[in-house]
């Protein structure tokens, strides 16, 4: 019993929260995402109520899930899960977390037919990304901005996006964290390899096959699950 009170009162609430956090995100990164989901739907129900509904850690588990949920096909209540959250992860959340909400949310805008709102949930992430010197936010944005022109068929604004991107990581190439050039070069080879297959002519399919090549032995290296199987299917 003793020590079953010192483990109470050693740890918080919050404490608990942030280690779901990083299982969950763990099993994003490898692309598990039916554990994630059921790691990540107890975490956020401890976490509602031993913190609050609109706690950071809260907030943060929640946008995880929302992602989980719908890399895994189980995105029915997506949206009620992030649903006055934006703004505290905005101003709050960890980098992980900012991605999974908005880069879920304009997937989700995007399924639904609501384009425009997928490009203002994109450009809102690109701008806090730019507000908190976040590289990962803008590079993220830029992919994903990337991939929707390319799926709509808009292949100039894809190309121009793509090209953004490489502008992006070559001005930021000097302070760059190391740790996270690999990732960073994951997803400009995967805009680019969207890019070239929305254009019509003017670049030969076997660009697009060596980007997406090198995509995948990047996604392999890092043992990023969903981006692996992305890269097969381009």
């Amino acid at each position: 019993h003793i020590a079953e009170l010192d483990q109470q009162t050693t740890y918080s609430p919050v404490s608990y929260g942030l280690a779901d956090y990083g299982v969950g995100l763990s099993y994003l990164w490898e692309g598990r995402c039916a554990l994630a989901e059921q790691a990540l739907r107890s975490a956020l129900s401890r976490a509602e109520e031993r913190l609050n509904r609109n706690h950071p850690v809260t907030c943060m588990l929640a946008a995880l899930l929302t992602q989980a949920c719908w890399d895994g096909a189980h995105g029915d209540d997506t949206g009620a899960l992030l649903a006055g959250r934006l703004n505290l992860l905005e101003h709050q959340g960890l980098p992980d977390a900012l991605i999974a909400a908005y880069r879920t949310l304009a997937r989700i805008a995007e399924h639904e037919g609501r384009q425009d709102q997928a490009l203002n949930l994109l450009e809102s992430l690109f701008s806090i990304g730019q507000a908190r010197a976040l590289l990962r936010l803008q590079v993220v944005a830029k992919f994903e901005l990337t991939r929707l022109h390319a799926r709509h068929g808009r292949a100039e604004s894809a190309i121009a996006l793509s090209r953004d991107l490489d502008n992006l990581l070559r001005n930021h190439e000097a302070s760059a964290q190391e740790i996270f050039i690999p990732w960073t070069q994951l997803h400009a080879e995967l805009a680019r390899a969207y890019a070239i297959l929305a254009t019509q002519e003017g670049c030969p399919l076997s660009d697009a096959l060596a980007a997406a090549e090198c995509a995948l032995r990047w996604a392999i290296s890092m043992k990023r699950g969903s981006e692996e199987v992305e890269a097969r299917l381009l």
